[in-house]
């Protein structure tokens, strides 16, 4: 399982990244249109993953390739609450920007990265819990993330930033004994801009 060319779609056995079906507990969320994955869940929501890549039974189809299920997390009897903050920027790491030889594509060296300013930082926040005990739950995550990409193309250096807003709510109902029932609502919302950017150097400027 490779994904070659990093845009988040796997492979399976050398098949095309289209013939790789996602099922969110039970529900494909490939894009009809381009067959592309769909919908993103952040990891803390995710209960279980499990990869098919072979031997797939009857109720799996349309996937050349393999199929990927994710199993999301139901709220429980006790109340249950995470927040957690992941940081990263230019003060402890300078070098993260991806300095290489200039040479290598006619960018501005390693004088033009590092006079770029760029912060990720994505807060994470999952509440789950009781609606009725023994009876009904509820689990709901929220997360923001915010993504600030050094560049070096082949005239400037630029920061080039993504923000995604992620929500998930799911609540569960066991309805009797052997029946139960739960929905799940995903979202998510994303924006791409580019901005700070450093007029052209010659390369030789930034090497040392």
């Amino acid at each position: 399982m490779t994904d070659a060319d990093g845009d988040g779609n796997p492979t399976i056995h050398g098949s095309r990244d289209t013939d790789v079906i996602t099922l969110v507990d039970g529900v494909s969320t490939n894009d009809p249109l381009t067959g592309k994955r769909g919908q993103e869940i952040n990891i803390d929501s995710i209960q279980e993953i499990e990869i098919k890549t072979a031997g797939a039974t009857a109720e799996y189809g349309r996937g050349q390739g393999g199929f990927v299920t994710l199993v999301t997390k139901s709220g429980g009897n006790d109340f249950e609450g995470k927040f957690s903050f992941y940081w990263r920027g230019k003060t402890f790491d300078g070098d993260g920007a991806g300095i290489d030889d200039p040479k290598l594509h006619g960018g501005l060296g390693e004088l033009g990265l590092r006079d770029l300013q760029f912060n990720d930082f994505t807060p994470f926040l999952s509440l789950g819990g009781p609606i009725k005990k023994d009876k009904a739950w509820y689990y709901f995550t929220a997360e923001y993330i915010q993504l600030q990409d050094p560049v070096n193309a082949l005239t400037q250096a630029f920061v080039r930033p993504t923000t995604e807003k992620r929500v998930f709510g799911k609540v569960s109902w066991d309805m009797s004994t052997n029946h139960s029932c739960s929905s799940a609502r995903p979202g998510i919302r994303r924006s791409t801009a580019t901005w700070e950017s450093i007029p052209s150097r010659p390369w030789n400027r930034g090497t040392k």
